[in-house]
């Protein structure tokens, strides 16, 4: 061909004129690269590196400012990128790996929307990213709309929780963020609607095909739940190939996997016999296009719950841990005070295990002088059975530490002991500093319960019903496995987290309650030792460090069930309030939703999540 002005070239057979190619950007790299895809609606190339680095820059942004303005951002996944894709709005990257994950960036930020492994031990190969017909969206925009935007807010995955979301490249929150702040504090931004918009659910089908080096071809709704897999070497079907064989069994690579755009069909291309032949199949999916509109809503839905289930999980065990914090610094005081005082001497000392409740002593044994009750211990440790229940109480008659506060609160004598461990090992600030840590925890714990478990237990539980209703709709949903009986089973479950949540809210702030009154007792101890009043000196309201008035019933309340006991930490340990009670009801009828999908195009393979139990077919 001639060349012709500004870079145009002649075609000299058909008298046409065509566009020359011209180098846009030349870039010495630091190493080689391994994957690389263009965005489908802007200027923007993702590239990833063989090490381990993956970055998005925008072409001829800004060509005075260089790489680093050009650049948007940089990752450094976990396994090395082996394929890229783009979702057709061009909104996020997709990414396989090495080690079979996937991975959902958002491409104006870089934020992990999303991770899985629906390739485990195997490199992903192929990543293709395919919508649905519109006409799905329009034909689906009267004939069903979700409750759940309009019953049930949007959960933040976390914000302001108590626990730190890990970023992209692996960094914690700020130091200087406060406690409890990092990457899920902020409010959930354009990354979370990116991918699925509370108030605004997809009304058409868009799927995520992808292909590993073991021949294995999964497709994901919205590229979050796994709908259906299949293995090319399982197949019925003999692929021929250039020499003359056929190719199948397990020697087989997906090269690239895509579905056609109206999803009737895929078209895998493979490597067979060792990389010796390339080997291209299609295959037919009418399930998949007869009933897409039915798969967006449930794989919307069961997209949602899997997402629920997990941030549940991951406040529960936050909140729990953020409790056991607090209380183990609040134990290591009141085990030092037991020692200080004698209740934790041994049976060689006559003190043996010690009695919690205060009304199984006398008055008088409050009053007891010690040196008397070591002779009485050293003559009964003759006569008894160490092994016995009743001669080991005849052998603890020295007060506990609840014994003798509600002394104090009855009588105003202070225990000697008790003296010498608040003025010298537990000093006022001691006590305010402690009294701190334990209500910031608990408001923590019930932020976390009320503000982010609860509702997303409630919300997990309006989408399950959602799909419980759809299944009850068998003409329409029935061909892709929803199962009514899985759905049961799952919304008792959610629906008893969601109870667990508010009664764990509830003892928290009973908690609170308590311990500030015991702090308040501490403190009035404290005065009552230091100035002979618990008021401290100088006329009421002169002391600006004086403790608030003491509520006697709830310190009362408080030592009558003995320190040591914490009914809120065993109700945040407790499965109520974890994913393994809602797992179990997402999972427990998982062989009976696989059942209810009766006729196959693909093998299925399944959603990894429990929540697939609902979603039981594959296409």
């Amino acid at each position: 061909p001639a060349r012709g002005r500004g870079g145009a070239t002649m075609d000299a057979d058909f008298g046409q004129q065509s566009q020359a190619f011209t180098l846009l950007h030349d870039k010495n790299m630091l190493a080689p690269a391994s994957a690389a895809s263009w965005c489908p609606t802007m200027d923007l190339l993702a590239l990833a590196t063989s090490d381990g680095q993956l970055a998005l820059s925008r072409l001829d942004w800004n060509k005075t400012g260089g790489e680093r303005e050009n650049r948007l951002w940089t990752a450094n996944p976990d396994s090395p990128v082996t394929s890229l894709g783009w979702r057709p709005d061009g909104k996020i990257l997709v990414s396989g790996h090495a080690d079979g994950a996937v991975q959902l960036y958002h491409a104006e930020d870089g934020e992990v929307l999303h991770a899985s492994t629906p390739h485990r031990g195997s490199a992903v190969t192929s990543l293709h990213w395919q919508d649905a017909p519109a006409e799905d969206s329009r034909r689906s925009a009267c004939a069903y709309l979700s409750a759940t935007s309009r019953f049930a807010l949007p959960t933040n995955g976390g914000g302001g929780g108590v626990h730190d979301r890990p970023r992209r490249d692996g960094a914690k929150a700020d130091a200087g963020a406060g406690a409890g702040a990092g990457p899920w504090t902020r409010p959930p931004g354009a990354g979370a609607r990116a991918l699925f918009d509370h108030f605004d659910p997809p009304t058409r089908l868009t799927v995520l095909c992808s292909g590993d080096a073991r021949g294995d071809v999964v497709m994901s709704a919205f590229g979050i739940f796994p709908i259906a897999s299949a293995r090319v070497g399982d197949c019925p079907a003999d692929f021929p190939t250039a020499g003359g064989g056929t190719a199948g069994g397990a020697d087989l690579a997906v090269l690239h996997a895509s579905l056609a755009p109206d999803l009737s069909r895929i078209l895998v291309a493979f490597r067979a016999n060792g990389g010796v032949d390339a080997v291209g199949a299609s295959a037919a999916m009418p399930l998949l296009a007869r009933r897409s509109v039915e798969m967006c809503t449930a794989a919307s839905h069961g997209s949602q719950i899997a997402a629920l289930a997990a941030e549940l999980e991951r406040e529960a065990r936050a909140a729990a841990a953020t409790w056991r914090e607090a209380r183990e610094d609040f134990d290591a005081r009141i085990d030092a005070l037991r020692e200080r005082v004698g209740e934790g001497r041994g049976v060689g000392r006559g003190r043996g295990r010690t009695r919690t409740n205060a009304n199984k002593r006398s008055d008088d044994s409050m009053d007891m002088d010690d040196s008397m009750g070591d002779d009485m211990d050293a003559t009964t440790s003759e006569n008894v059975d160490p092994n016995r229940e009743d001669d080991m109480d005849a052998r603890t008659t020295h007060p506990t530490i609840e014994d003798l506060l509600l002394a104090y609160l009855a009588t105003g004598r202070v225990d000697p002991g008790v003296e010498q461990f608040l003025a010298h090992e537990f000093q006022p600030r001691d006590v305010r500093r402690l009294a701190r840590s334990v209500d910031a925890a608990a408001t923590k714990v019930h932020a976390a319960l009320s503000e982010r478990i609860a509702p997303a237990a409630q919300s997990c539980a309006l989408r399950i019903a959602e799909l419980r209703a759809l299944a009850r709709w068998r003409e329409r949903s029935g061909a892709i496995g929803l199962d009514e009986r899985a759905a049961d089973v799952a919304l008792a479950a959610s629906e008893s987290c969601a109870l667990a949540a508010f009664a764990a809210a509830r003892l928290a702030t009973a908690a609170a309650a308590r311990l500030r009154a015991f702090f308040t007792l501490l403190l009035r101890t404290q005065r009552q030792v230091a100035f002979g009043s618990p008021d401290g000196f100088g006329a009421a309201g002169d002391d600006a460090d004086a403790p608030p008035a003491l509520d006697a019933k709830l310190v009362e309340e408080f030592l009558r069930d003995g320190l040591t006991r914490d009914t809120l930490g065993d109700s945040l340990g407790s499965n109520g309030l974890t994913r393994d009670t809602l797992g179990d009801g997402l999972g427990s009828n998982r062989a009976a939703g696989s059942d209810a999908a009766a006729t196959r195009e693909v093998p299925r393979g399944g959603p990894d999540d429990g929540a697939g139990a609902i979603l039981g077919a594959a296409i």
